[in-house]
């Protein structure tokens, strides 16, 4: 058998329990080098796809929490300086890349105003699900206007339309 096998396995089929762990002590400290092993051994492709689904994970999590203050908010600008960072891509490169403006492509998830194209274009080069970037911002809109958009859409209704 070779040397961390056996750990390895636990980890695998294990789980974190609530119980204090001792940072000190040599079970944690060779779980710690089995993982770091586990990681150095992956590539680049790999590594790609587990922080992009890491981070579709953050974007899906954000979407479900309650939130009722715009202080909460998380803009889609957030996730798209996240999504830069971990892969380290320049807004440049990226905006180059698919032919818009740096500058343009900053303003747009700035704004929340990231189209169905560049959502899509953002999906086949990182992964990460189009409808996504379109969610968030719909949903921070209509936290930061609640009132707004509530009184202007109950100036519509069925039976008005069909009397006008």
């Amino acid at each position: 058998m070779k040397k961390g096998t056996k750990n390895r396995k636990e980890l695998k089929n294990g789980m974190m329990t609530g119980n204090t762990i001792n940072a000190n002590s040599t079970e944690y400290r060779e779980a710690q080098a089995e993982m770091f092993n586990l990681i150095q051994g992956q590539t680049k492709e790999e590594k790609f796809n587990i922080e992009m689904t890491a981070l579709q994970i953050r974007m899906k999590k954000y979407l479900e929490s309650e939130i009722k203050r715009e202080s909460e908010l998380k803009h889609v600008h957030w996730f798209y300086k996240e999504m830069l960072k971990i892969t380290h891509v320049k807004q440049s490169k990226l905006a180059e890349y698919i032919n818009v403006r740096a500058n343009n492509l900053g303003d747009m998830f700035k704004e929340g105003k990231v189209n169905y194209r560049t959502a899509k274009i953002i999906e086949a080069i990182f992964k990460i699900q189009f409808s996504l970037w379109l969610d968030i911002q719909s949903k921070n809109e209509y936290i930061s206007n609640p009132k707004k958009d509530k009184k202007h859409v109950e100036e519509y209704s069925f039976h008005e339309m069909l009397t006008a």
